[in-house]
């Protein structure tokens, strides 16, 4: 198991970063579209974002 986990080792902590990134984007998309902000990104939102 021991060698397992350092042969991947890098695999590991690269694939948790990723998650950790794709999670807090999600965080903060749905933190803006409860604070009545767009989730989308554009400019032209003004609370009336297509759903």
């Amino acid at each position: 198991m021991y060698d397992w986990l350092c042969e991947n080792g890098g695999t590991l902590l690269v694939g948790s970063l990723l998650i950790a990134v794709i999670a807090l984007i999600g965080v903060s998309l749905a933190r803006k579209r409860r604070s009545g902000g767009c989730g989308c990104g554009c400019a032209c939102c003004d609370k009336d974002c297509r759903r």
